[in-house]
């Protein structure tokens, strides 16, 4: 089995790779591509692995790494998965879905842009109260009327600073998936918009804290 778990502007480069090992060496383990890819993308990666006659997966995790021996579900979709599944059960949480190499990718932009689209919200009119003088008094009203909602913002935000970039990457395929369905991107649009523009507050702070520095939800506001 290779697991392809990388960037995922990098998932395409890295597919090409791994089909060129298996040709030259004439061994064809079956290929996972794990990666935050849209469905068009994965229709790439498979028709590279198919190339050099290997067999493919479509595979998304669903939660966070902190919570891989818990809460967080690998999804599974192609024509092996359930034999991938039954392997990997023991250690993760895996759901095989019945249907064809894509169907995992899409099921995880519907999922992800919720998330996405909820912090991006938050930003938005935390901004705009920001410059009329009531953040505070927002923030307060809605962890009154809303104290779920703004616990999940809390604790999403500041992953934010590092990996907005990914993010920003995933809806853009998002809005690419949804055009492929006849659907406008309405939404998805301006997530990606949203968050270019916090990419473009952080970018100095980021490089002065490093990849590695911890950020609070308290400093991303302050910002």
């Amino acid at each position: 089995y290779i697991f392809s778990l990388v960037p995922p502007h990098h998932a395409v480069e890295v597919a090409e790779m791994g089909s060129c090992v298996m040709r030259r060496k004439g061994r064809y383990p079956l290929y996972l591509d794990c990666n935050s890819v849209g469905p068009g993308t994965m229709r790439k990666i498979e028709s590279v692995i198919k190339g050099c006659r290997g067999e493919i997966l479509d595979g998304v995790f669903i939660g966070s790494a902190s919570l891989l021996e818990s809460k967080t579900t690998l999804y599974l979709s192609g024509e092996r998965a359930e034999e991938l599944a039954r392997l990997l059960e023991p250690a993760l949480r895996v759901i095989s879905l019945e249907g064809k190499v894509g169907d995992a990718t899409a099921f995880k932009m519907c999922f992800s842009s919720f998330n996405k689209g909820l912090v991006a919200l938050f930003l938005e009119i935390i901004s705009a109260a920001e410059r009329v003088g009531r953040r505070g008094m927002l923030l307060h009203s809605l962890e009154d009327f809303y104290p779920g909602t703004v616990e999940t913002i809390r604790r999403l935000l500041p992953s934010y600073p590092i990996h907005c970039e990914r993010r920003i990457h995933e809806m853009e395929e998002l809005a690419s998936f949804l055009r492929g369905l006849e659907q406008v991107p309405a939404m998805s649009v301006g997530i990606c918009s949203v968050l270019e523009s916090l990419r473009e507050i952080l970018t100095d702070q980021v490089e002065k804290k490093g990849e590695g520095g911890r950020w609070t939800f308290d400093e991303i506001l302050e910002i």
